[in-house]
């Protein structure tokens, strides 16, 4: 049976035309009433004020007489709330602590635990994601490779306890700030001691975390510490620090020598393993490792021993991320050089086109010497998130497809790409073989990347 209350409020909406936004926008007729929340209950918060004439993008779940009304749904990934608020200064909103200045009409907030990031195309994501909420600095270091680790939390810059504080965690430090990892991660604020609030304390990385954040400290401002506390790190320059392969037969083998504050050495093969070598082998832009070689098989180095006992996961970005003991600290003999062998790229590569500026554009992959496209069949922010960092960035914040920035001109290479977003290549992802698709350049597949935190003085 119709609701007479209902009938009569829609025929005066069509009659009358519904009344616009506070920000001017008109509206469907479908999407708003006169009072939405008059004589009913708010459904996120029963306490909430609502106010009259409101029309919302996403004005999914109101109730007139207890009728439940459904129009357009969130975006995935969102929930709606009729009569919250969620906007703020900063580019990630729906934060705990936001105040706006006005109502937001959106009405659409991401679940709890997530934030909304409108930097990034308005995606729903963890708050230790969230570059415009959180940052990374180093303070009074003797230079910008060191230094008090200061973090901004909530617009507030603050130190770490050293309680629990080791290599592993200034590994994560400097690797946010640009550098390929640490030698040190000194405390008891031997960088001198902050004034600020001490705003994490435990954290304990495992070393593969992309940010500090992503550890697992005790919540933001809970510690049992003094400034005599404050943590510190000492990054590896990358000017400092290298890696070469020497006596192989092509510059994919060799024998590994790493240069360490200017002198070039040896690796000793005491626990060398495939972990090892495949982390060294990607440091040279190769794939990975086909071998991990000991007993100096391709002849004993003649400079010092820089590292013994290396023990690699295989994730980290550089072996200088690796356990090891200090450097120089060794019980070999040059007749134990490490070696590795690697894997070649097989010629390919991958590069944007067409985009604004290096962070976004049409994805183009180079097979055997032929640059072509990627089709958008089953293109998502998994497969973008690796083409971003295969180009030397975070991660992505978007995967457009048809042809966003523009229909490419060579052969399309790469089509059903499916990619678990932990692969090292776009190639490592699974897709038919390559140069077979069903597709035409208006369905080229493009990405927007998002670029590494910067480095603070």
């Amino acid at each position: 049976m119709a609701n007479p209350l209902l009938s009569a409020l829609l025929v005066a909406l069509v009659a009358s035309g519904c009344a616009t936004s506070p920000e001017g926008d008109s509206c469907n007729v479908v999407n708003c009433v006169l009072n939405p929340c008059e004589n009913a209950v708010c459904s996120a918060n029963p306490h909430a004020e609502c106010r009259p004439n409101y029309c919302g993008g996403c004005n999914t779940d109101f109730y007139v007489e207890g009728v439940q009304f459904n129009c357009s749904a969130c975006p995935e990934g969102m929930t709606f709330n009729e009569c919250g608020s969620g906007c703020g200064p900063f580019s990630c909103d729906n934060l705990p602590s936001d105040n706006c200045p006005q109502i937001c009409h959106a009405g659409c907030f991401c679940l709890e635990g997530l934030v909304k990031d409108q930097d990034g195309g308005d995606r729903c994501i963890p708050l230790n994601h969230c570059q415009a909420f959180l940052a990374v600095r180093l303070v009074d270091g003797s230079n910008e490779a060191e230094g008090r680790v200061e973090i901004q939390y909530n617009g507030v810059w603050g130190t770490i306890c050293d309680d629990s504080w080791g290599i592993t965690d200034a590994n994560v430090v400097c690797r946010m700030l640009g550098f390929p990892g640490a030698s040190g991660a000194p405390g008891s604020a031997q960088f001198g001691e902050s004034t600020g609030p001490i705003q994490l304390d435990d954290v304990r990385c495992r070393g593969a975390e992309q940010t500090i954040f992503d550890c697992f400290p005790l919540p933001f401002g809970v510690h049992n510490c003094f400034h005599s506390e404050d943590a510190g790190v000492v990054c590896i320059a990358s000017a400092g620090v290298d890696v070469s392969l020497v006596g192989g037969s092509n510059e994919a083998e060799g024998g590994s020598e790493i240069q360490h504050n200017g002198v070039w050495g040896t690796i000793c093969d005491d626990s060398w393993d495939i972990n090892d070598a495949n982390v060294v082998c990607r440091m040279l832009g190769f794939q990975g490792a086909s071998g991990a070689l000991g007993s100096a098989r391709f002849g004993q180095g003649t400079g010092p021993i820089q590292l013994d006992d290396v023990g690699c996961s295989g994730c980290e970005q550089t072996i200088f991320d690796c356990a090891h003991p200090p450097f120089g600290a060794h019980d070999c003999y040059h007749r134990q050089d490490a070696g590795v062998v690697c894997i070649a790229s097989a010629g390919t590569d991958v590069r944007p086109a067409g985009g604004s500026n290096a962070a976004e554009g049409r994805v183009e992959v180079k097979y055997n010497g032929v640059w072509g496209t990627i089709c958008d069949d089953g293109w998502d922010i998994n497969d973008a998130n690796v083409v971003c960092r295969m180009l030397g960035f975070q991660s992505a914040s978007s995967a457009p497809g048809l042809a966003q920035f523009g229909q490419g001109t060579g052969p399309i290479q790469l089509d059903d790409v499916w990619c678990s977003g932990d692969e090292e290549t776009i190639f490592e992802c699974v897709h038919p073989p390559l140069g077979v698709h069903t597709c035409l350049h208006r369905e080229d597949a493009g990405v927007v990347c998002i670029a590494l935190a910067g480095k603070a003085r």
